[in-house]
């Protein structure tokens, strides 16, 4: 018990510790549901083309992905198989058709965002078919209502797309048991900028991690890169 009190005790006075108790207080600058613009606005920060793709993109400001990225220079696509009138106010792209059967351009981009919600496996299939590539994707899966044979379907189509896990299993900032999305890299079409972040979440020991808000997987990548002077 002695010792297992000391070692608590120097846990709770680690700087890395004390950072992580209070990542939930800093404040989310994005249009988000967990973060998912601030982390490829953080990930891409050095690169030339800042480029995305947002499949079943739904409102286009209400917890857009992409609203952020757009806001902040990027250029790109979004497509829902409904209609909203608020993309006339965006610079975007916006498409209304199916992304199961829309014949998508062969073009690269910096960030797919994939939520589709039970045809999300679909659109990552048609995906590619169309012979489009990503560098970082953030791909909905709803374990925690769709159950697990659509996560296992989505693990092997991403495996076949040339994806790597970055973090698995990304939970809802206001209800943890929320487990709905995983987000991928793609190592091959990466930057050697890219790379050298992906390389710094290595050191840390947390890439391919799992069980974190998005907000908590910000943070690591932010602290990673300081402490590695990125």
């Amino acid at each position: 018990a002695l010792t297992f009190n000391i070692i608590n005790m120097i846990i709770k006075d680690d700087w890395i510790y004390k950072k992580f108790k209070s990542i939930n207080q800093e404040p989310v600058t994005g249009y988000s549901q967990t973060c998912q613009d601030e982390f490829a606005l953080e990930f891409f920060k050095k690169s030339n083309h800042k480029r995305y793709l947002d499949v079943g993109s739904g409102c286009p400001c209400c917890m857009s992905n992409t609203l952020l990225l757009e806001k902040n220079g990027w250029t790109g696509t979004c497509i829902d198989f409904k209609d909203y009138m608020g993309y006339k106010e965006r610079s975007c792209e916006f498409i209304k058709d199916d992304a199961t059967t829309y014949e998508f351009d062969p073009k690269e981009y910096e960030y797919i965002s994939i939520d589709t919600d039970e045809n999300t496996n679909a659109s990552v299939k048609n995906l590619i078919k169309c012979n489009v590539k990503a560098k970082f994707a953030t791909v909905e899966h709803d374990l925690y209502c769709a159950g697990e044979e659509r996560k296992k379907q989505q693990l092997e189509l991403m495996s076949e797309w040339g994806a790597t896990m970055l973090f698995s299993n990304i939970q809802h900032k206001d209800d943890i048991n929320v487990i709905y999305e995983d987000w991928y890299i793609f190592e091959e079409n990466i930057s050697d900028e890219v790379k050298c972040q992906i390389d710094n979440l290595k050191k840390i020991n947390v890439f391919g991690s799992g069980f974190r808000t998005g907000q908590q997987c910000l943070w690591l990548l932010k602290m990673a890169n300081a402490m590695f002077d990125y």
